[in-house]
């Protein structure tokens, strides 16, 4: 046991085993934030505008989406960083990583912009995207749970193997 572990009774693989198991249930929170939408809330409002408009007193997106996708960045980073020197989990989190900035860089550049779009246009106004935007949205949350699977890849194999790789 070193000076750390000694004084706090947690070590680093406890650390790194909390920030993994952490990252893991954001990631399945989002999965199930997006299966919702899709299911609910994308099926509805192309027909009312006004439920994804906040300032008619539809839904607010961003108070869900904006806080998870903060605390998922930290946590894939911080994940990273603790378990680089492990090969097989480092891959596995690198993947999770690539599946996670496709999503972000898809609703970055097509999905958030056309979405304020929605929020900021008049509620009786022709939406000509809508049918394409909600087309295209579920594949983000298959995105997402490619990434969730990696990362529970990566639980799994930290309990069999006891993770003693940390890397800090």
């Amino acid at each position: 046991m070193n000076k750390a572990q000694h004084k706090t009774g947690v070590g680093i693989p406890q650390v790194t085993q909390a920030v993994l198991l952490a990252g893991w249930f954001v990631m399945v929170v989002m999965v199930g934030g997006g299966i919702y939408e899709s299911l609910i809330i994308d099926t509805a409002w192309p027909g009312n505008l006004a439920l994804v408009q906040p300032e008619l007193g539809g839904i607010n997106r961003k108070v869900f989406w904006i806080p998870l996708h903060a605390l998922m960045t930290l946590l894939l980073a911080l994940s990273l960083w603790l378990c680089w020197r492990d090969r097989s989990v480092r891959n596995l989190l690198l993947l999770a990583v690539v599946f996670y900035l496709v999503v972000r860089a898809w609703s970055a550049f097509y999905f958030i912009p056309v979405a304020l779009e929605f929020e900021a246009a008049a509620p009786e106004a022709p939406l000509p995207d809508a049918g394409h935007w909600v087309a295209l949205s579920p594949l983000r949350t298959l995105l997402s749970l490619a990434a969730a699977l990696c990362l529970t890849q990566v639980l799994f194999r930290r309990a069999g193997s006891g993770g003693p790789q940390d890397g800090v």
